[in-house]
């Protein structure tokens, strides 16, 4: 064969799947190539032989979104089952009651206590001669010491805060804050001159002010003390 032959030769091209039916000899063969038509269809056209992979579907965030709820519910949900478990778990007091009890341990005055519950004893000072209000609260079942109130800074009466204490003015009056001392229970000594006195809060019902010589003989020790409540109600 001749280089001219060569070069007036038409190019080479893949048969198309007519003409591979044909050769083969029969119809039935060119329904059995209809594949391969198919990629040699795809070939003259230039495309590849392999799809390209599809791109990410927009459900992907969706499900990304619905990972990162469900998590939060999660925690919300764990959160709220700890907080339960800390309430019923948390020390409940039993009713109490404040009372203060004579010498001989009779109850001479019942007030009911709750948390929060707040009174004052009130005293005139022997040496400065000037009122002194002594304020306390219920706190966890504990009778606490919260703050004292007086008028000048007289002799045997406090000149300035003590660590973790706070001294203010109020109305006229010293105010020093901060003690935060519980007392179980403490005894007052009824006074001739200090003329002691019970300030309770409305809830009692007895008034502003109960003068503890009108409970006991004046030198006589009064305890203040809480009782739960079914063994205060005792004759």
């Amino acid at each position: 064969m001749t280089g001219g032959a060569l070069r007036n030769r038409a190019p080479f091209l893949p048969p198309s799947p007519h003409e591979v039916g044909r050769g083969d000899g029969g119809e039935g063969q060119l329904r059995g190539t209809r594949a391969s038509g198919k990629l040699f269809a795809r070939l003259r056209r230039g495309f590849p032989l392999i799809p390209a992979p599809s791109p990410p579907q927009a459900g992907a965030k969706g499900e990304k979104k619905r990972s990162a709820h469900s998590c939060l519910f999660a925690a919300l949900c764990l959160l709220a089952v700890t907080a339960c478990t800390q309430t019923a778990n948390a020390p409940q007091t039993a009713p109490q009651s404040l009372v203060l009890l004579g010498e001989n341990g009779e109850p001479l005055f019942t007030c009911p206590a709750e948390e929060g519950f707040v009174f004052g004893i009130r005293f005139t000072h022997s040496v400065a001669l000037s009122p002194v209000e002594e304020w306390f609260s219920v706190r966890g079942g504990v009778i606490h010491l919260d703050k004292t109130v007086y008028q000048d800074f007289g002799a045997g009466l406090p000149h300035y805060p003590e660590p973790g204490q706070t001294m203010t003015a109020e109305n006229g009056r010293i105010v020093i804050f901060g003690y935060d001392r519980p007392l179980p229970s403490f005894t007052q000594r009824v006074g001739r001159i200090a003329n002691h006195a019970l300030l309770p809060p409305p809830s009692c019902g007895a008034g502003d002010e109960i003068f503890l010589k009108t409970l006991a003989p004046a030198g006589s020790p009064v305890t203040i003390t809480l009782v739960p409540q079914r063994q205060s109600e005792k004759p």
